[in-house]
């Protein structure tokens, strides 16, 4: 749109009569875009002071903004190939001079004393389907809980209850040290600021937070979803299963050998 009416001489004089459409600044050709920015003797002798391709000084373009396209195109792909060289940040055989930070993709041990209950929930049709592990800082399991209850419930809400149900069965084990993780970023958040939560929602979990002063120690964190692999294994256990159970040290053989290769990775 705009290559079509910038004010040079070619375009004037089409609309206004008297105009002579020659350039001024050598008087050979007709003052078109193309012409001012690029083939002008004048403009040439910049654009080569200041080193532009040849590709782009001799190229045939009968209109401006493919010129320009093109030398952008070019200066981006020279300025990405900069900085993969100076960088080596597609280098397979240099190390890059900027390292990713390395994350940790295990599950991450408690402090000593202290059990970590990973839990997970999901919904299939109008069921709710839970599952919950608890393990000490040597990754040994203490025991869990699998379930399912016939409600209907937003994500959240299906977290909040598998939340509750870890809580629960921490009291009926009495233990005292407790630390909860999940992989739902959003809840974790929403707990963290559950004091200046108007909604339904955050209404129970200040009533979870009240609970959780029977533990001596309680902490609540997000976790990624590597490290929840055996919560979310039990849960779709559940799933498959449709039962409700609760199990101790002596657990079943298909949670023996997921909670096995968490240890080991």
């Amino acid at each position: 749109l705009f290559h079509n009416i910038l004010p040079t001489h070619d375009k004037i004089s089409s609309i206004r009569n008297g105009v002579d459409d020659i350039c001024k600044r050598c008087g050979k050709e007709r003052e078109t875009l193309i012409h001012v920015m690029k083939d002008c003797p004048k403009a040439r002798a910049v654009l080569e002071f200041f080193r532009l391709s040849n590709k782009f000084l001799g190229g045939d373009y009968s209109r401006c903004i493919d010129w320009i396209e093109d030398i952008a195109r070019q200066l981006t792909w020279e300025r990405v190939a900069a900085l993969s060289r100076d960088f080596r940040i597609f280098s397979l055989v240099e190390d890059p001079l900027l390292l990713r930070k390395t994350v940790t993709k295990a599950w991450q041990k408690p402090h000593q004393g202290v059990l970590k209950i990973n839990f997970e929930a999901s919904v299939q049709g109008k069921k709710v389907f839970y599952g919950l592990v608890a393990k000490d800082a040597d990754g040994f399991v203490h025991g869990g809980r699998i379930g399912f209850v016939d409600k209907e419930l937003p994500i959240e809400w299906t977290e909040l209850l598998a939340m509750e149900e870890s809580l629960n069965f921490s009291r009926l084990n009495n233990w005292k040290n407790l630390a909860l993780e999940l992989d739902c970023a959003s809840l974790v958040n929403r707990f963290n600021k559950r004091n200046n939560d108007l909604t339904l929602l955050g209404c129970r979990l200040r009533e979870i937070h009240r609970q959780s002063f029977y533990f001596r120690f309680f902490n609540f964190r997000w976790a990624p979803q590597c490290c929840n692999e055996v919560a979310d294994f039990i849960c779709n256990w559940a799933k498959v299963n449709n039962c409700n159970m609760d199990f101790n040290m002596d657990y079943l053989s298909e949670i023996h050998e997921i909670v096995l290769n968490d240890a080991i990775n």
